[in-house]
């Protein structure tokens, strides 16, 4: 829980030589607005099914996934909330997204995703991930 409740953190970004990430170490962090994930990031912490990283941090606009990501980790903002309009930035090296990696990001309303649609539509989504599987991606 190193940074749980800080909030003087407006922006993060999780750099190459962290590889993983414990559960609440950016919860409720009430002013985090924008999230750079490393490529590097392969595991994330878990307590009772949920991971619980970013839980409340209701002011994030924007989570941008390095080129480079092949997962989005499961349950990796589960229970964010975000701001409204918020939106996440997939590059084209993902392969599949976690189970609930975005469950209860209800104001996620843009997916940016420099592929093809036929590259989209190979993506594994996990259960749990409604925000982005009823959103179309925008190029």
């Amino acid at each position: 829980f190193m940074f749980c409740g800080c909030t003087g953190i407006t922006q993060i970004t999780i750099p190459d030589n962290i590889t993983s990430i414990e559960k609440g170490v950016f919860k409720e962090c009430s002013n985090l607005e924008e999230i750079t994930v490393s490529k590097n990031l392969k595991s994330a912490e878990i307590e009772n099914g949920d991971h619980m990283i970013f839980y409340r941090c209701y002011k994030i606009k924007k989570i941008t996934f390095e080129e480079g990501t092949t997962t989005i980790l499961p349950g990796l903002f589960c229970n964010a909330g975000l701001a409204s309009n918020a939106e996440v930035v997939i590059p084209t090296s993902v392969k599949s997204i976690g189970n609930n990696a975005f469950s209860g990001c209800a104001n996620l309303t843009t997916v940016t995703y420099s592929g093809t649609n036929e590259q989209w539509n190979a993506i594994s989504i996990g259960s749990g991930n409604t925000a982005i599987t009823n959103i179309k991606p925008q190029d």
